[in-house]
């Protein structure tokens, strides 16, 4: 028998469509250059890797990508046309991941679970970061050193460095950089879920929606706005809607349920619209994409949203915002403190957040609205 051990469609169990053999077979597909993406990290850091795809298969057209990713993360790649097999990070697959070969690995985070597999798994080539025999991370490729070294010197990080993540990514993976947008593809059935939510909430004409994304990871608490805050950010924006031609819709995960809640109470006001929060994060990007624009803090939300090329408004307090590429769709709003950036997940007088200006937010946000207006 003549089996295509190498056609991406044979997985050496079933046929790859009913009655189908391999013999004659007019749709072979080699493998050609294959490819693993180590990718674990932060939600955000995995749409932000998306960008580095059309690189890789610039440099290698004929390639098969394997991601290999957390399960919660795996449907931010669902329909992902560059990438051939999601993987999804559990000890089973560990197990057998050990035993297939590859020509590159990209070990994309800088943590040692990540860096194992890098470590662990048969490749040609290895880039990014990986683990050393003292258990700690290091640089896999003389190109990853300029990444490398911003873990470790917040003077360059904080103070020098002038790269957004995705150009600090791409060249430390050895790619010349493109600029190249993320990669995330709804499917036509979304795109029909998006249109029928904004229907049901009466956008139609002249109406607009503005996102607020009212969470962020439990980490980095700094990163979002406290309750007054928030509350005082939406009679603010909506203040300036004279002519009731603007929505606010709440987005968040689970933990934001109640909080979103209390919000729409607080502001008894019909504009205010609170999006499901426990759909599973893949819904969750759609009522993202409902949004004419999106106001947020440097979070997964904002991540998705410049995934989906949603114009965004964004605040940073602690993280680095010369890092975030918005691709000219939106605006940042600093926190005018001398401490920032630092990164810190807790601080005894986190004045960052308190220094987030909410009439430049408003502002921002009324800018971008009429320039999507008159568009």
């Amino acid at each position: 028998m003549d089996y295509r051990f190498d056609c991406r469609k044979f997985n050496g169990y079933k046929p790859c469509s009913p009655y189908k053999l391999c013999e004659n077979c007019s749709d072979y597909s080699p493998q050609g250059f294959r490819i693993l993406i180590i990718n674990l990290d932060a939600l955000g850091d995995v749409l932000m890797t998306t960008a580095l795809l059309p690189s890789i298969k610039a440099q290698h057209p004929q390639s098969t990508i394997r991601w290999i990713t957390l399960p919660m993360a795996v449907p931010l790649l669902e329909n992902n046309p560059f990438i051939d097999e999601i993987i999804p990070y559990s000890p089973e697959t560990l197990s057998w991941l050990k035993y297939m070969d590859f020509d590159l690995v990209l070990s994309c985070d800088r943590d040692r679970k990540s860096t194992a597999i890098a470590m662990s798994v048969s490749a040609q080539e290895k880039r990014g970061f990986g683990l050393g025999p003292e258990g700690v991370i290091i640089p896999l490729n003389q190109e990853m050193e300029y990444a490398y070294r911003l873990g470790i010197d917040d003077t360059l990080k904080f103070r020098t460095n002038r790269q957004t993540g995705q150009q600090i990514l791409s060249e430390g993976m050895g790619f010349s950089y493109q600029r190249h947008e993320y990669i995330l593809e709804l499917t036509d059935e979304e795109r029909k879920a998006i249109s029928h939510f904004r229907e049901e909430k009466g956008m139609f004409g002249s109406i607009q929606a503005l996102g607020i994304n009212t969470g962020c990871s439990g980490k980095f608490r700094y990163k979002r706005l406290n309750e007054d805050q928030l509350h005082a950010l939406i009679k603010k924006i909506l203040a300036r809607d004279s002519n009731n031609e603007l929505r606010i819709f709440l987005l968040g995960g689970k933990t934001e349920t109640d909080l979103n809640n209390r919000l729409i109470q607080q502001a008894c006001d019909q504009r205010v619209i609170a999006t499901p929060t426990d759909e599973g994060i893949r819904k969750g990007l759609l009522y993202i994409a409902a949004c004419d624009a999106c106001l947020t803090g440097d979070t997964f939300g904002l991540h998705a949203a410049i995934a989906l090329k949603i114009p965004s408004i964004v605040f940073f307090t602690i993280s680095c915002d010369v890092e975030i590429d918005l691709y000219d769709r939106g605006r940042m709003v600093l926190a005018d403190v001398p401490c920032r950036p630092c990164w810190k997940p807790w601080c005894p007088d986190p004045i960052c957040i308190d220094q987030v200006n909410l009439d430049e937010l408003t502002d921002a946000a009324w800018s971008i609205l009429r320039q999507l207006s008159v568009s």
